[in-house]
């Protein structure tokens, strides 16, 4: 059951593209553009968490040695640990 519908202004090649693309798939041209809107939107959702996930490698090194320089406080590194 579909909600309910407005008209959008296309250009005719737009509309065209839209129908053929729908006749290619056995869909409807609503439905075709529903799926091409929720695709669009979850590309650019997926494309903004890469961004947010990218991280400079600078930062990266900068971490882990900082990291390094407190991982083993408090702790000889010539004790043995192996019985643990």
């Amino acid at each position: 059951m579909h909600s309910h519908t407005v008209m959008i202004r296309a250009r005719a090649e737009t509309r065209d593209a839209l129908k053929e693309l729908a006749a290619s798939t056995g869909s409807t041209s609503i439905d075709t553009l529903d799926q091409l809107v929720s695709e669009a939107r979850e590309a650019s959702l997926l494309a903004a968490l890469a961004t947010s996930l990218s991280v400079d490698a600078d930062e990266i090194a900068a971490d882990t040695q900082a990291l390094d320089a407190v991982a083993a406080d408090g702790l000889n590194p010539n004790d043995d640990f192996s019985d643990w």
